[in-house]
């Protein structure tokens, strides 16, 4: 408590001190820092497909995306990007939606 105390720009109660000392990171699309962003689309940032498009993947190698929704040991976060993508619904850095490229 003496922090908060001393430097008093700190927010006083536990929900902002948390939201103060996790601030997200804009190259991320998510919170577990599993996409990234990458020319302003979502691009995978772990396994196999690293540094590949989500709008990509889907396209190229739809099973995997597949498999990241049914495996059920992904964020729900994850699951819930993958459910939309295949869907043709891309998250976009801007936070409209991306247009479908056929």
């Amino acid at each position: 408590m003496s922090q908060v105390e001393r430097y008093t720009e700190l927010p006083r109660h536990p929900a902002g001190l948390h939201q103060f000392c996790h601030k997200p990171d804009e190259r991320f699309v998510d919170a577990h820092r599993k996409l990234i962003w990458r020319d302003g689309e979502a691009a995978f940032n772990f396994g196999k497909y690293k540094g590949e498009l989500l709008r990509t993947l889907v396209r190229k190698q739809r099973d995997y995306i597949e498999w990241i929704v049914s495996d059920g040991k992904f964020p729900q976060e994850i699951i819930d990007i993958c459910w939309k993508a295949l869907r043709e619904e891309f998250p976009s850095k801007n936070g409209k939606p991306a247009p479908s490229q056929a």
